[in-house]
């Protein structure tokens, strides 16, 4: 064995102090800037947050394409600028987005401040846009802030 036999009191106290300051390095959280998004015309409100596959994606909401979409942009992780995706469909606000157990995004929910597009759910791909449906919410529950997601 190459570890030498410590007397008891320094390992006891090793241990202390490796538990006592791990949650220094550990759990410590920093918030980072990031660029803004290209349009500062307008600010984003109502967009949904992801972090899918290493990018940070703002996912629909207000202001609108001239189609009345909503626009997508990704922040690759160490890139200096947002990157336009392809939009989600209609004048969705308040919707949830997440990752389905096959490394797919998934749009659900939300209100439709224009048209009837409200409460879809499908898949989004950010070259191809939707990519299909998927089973709607249950109709006991809510348009919108149905669902909510945290990190670890």
């Amino acid at each position: 064995m190459l570890i030498p036999l410590l007397p008891k009191r320094y390992v006891t106290l090793s241990l202390f102090l490796l538990i006592a300051l791990m949650p220094v390095g550990a759990w410590a959280q920093t918030w980072m800037p990031t660029p803004s998004f290209p349009d500062q015309t307008q600010g984003r409100e109502h967009a949904s947050g992801l972090n899918f596959q290493g990018n940070l994606i703002a996912l629909g909401g207000r202001p609108y394409t001239a189609n009345l979409d909503g626009s997508v942009h990704y922040l690759p992780l160490g890139a200096s600028a947002w990157i336009e995706a392809a939009v989600v469909e209609g004048t969705i606000i308040n919707h949830g987005v997440g990752v389905d157990a096959l490394d797919r995004i998934i749009v659900f929910g939300g209100k439709a401040e224009i048209g009837d597009d409200e409460g879809k759910a499908y898949y989004y791909d950010l070259v191809e846009g939707k990519k299909g449906a998927i089973a709607a919410r249950g109709a006991a529950a809510p348009l919108e802030h149905f669902a909510w997601a945290t990190d670890d």
